[in-house]
C-alpha cells in the first residue's frame, strides 16, 4: 500500500536496532503529517501519536516513539519494523 507522500529515514542500521534479530528489518521514519495522516486510515491516534502507538499496514509495524523512549530515542519517529 502506499501513502503518496515524502518520508525522511532517520535510522535503520545504527546501534540500537540490533535487537531486532537476523531477517528482522527495521528502520525509522520521521514523523510528516502527511504520513501521519496516511497511517491514521488504519489508527486514527496515529493522527496526533503520542509515545507507544502502533499501527501496522502493509506486513509492516510501526511504533511513535518519542524522544528519549526506551533510553535510545533520539528524536520523535516512527519505528518500522517488517
Amino acid at each position: 500500500s502506499s501513502c503518496g507522500c515524502s518520508v525522511e529515514i532517520t535510522g535503520g542500521t545504527e546501534g540500537g536496532h540490533t535487537y531486532h534479530g537476523p531477517g528482522r528489518a527495521a528502520i525509522d521514519l520521521s514523523p510528516a503529517s502527511s504520513l501521519n495522516s496516511y497511517l491514521a486510515k488504519t489508527n486514527p491516534a496515529a493522527a496526533n501519536p503520542v509515545n507507544g502507538t502502533r499501527v501496522s499496514v502493509g506486513g509492516a509495524s510501526y511504533t511513535y516513539e518519542t524522544t528519549g523512549a526506551n533510553g535510545r530515542a533520539t528524536g520523535n519517529h516512527w519505528h518500522v519494523q517488517y
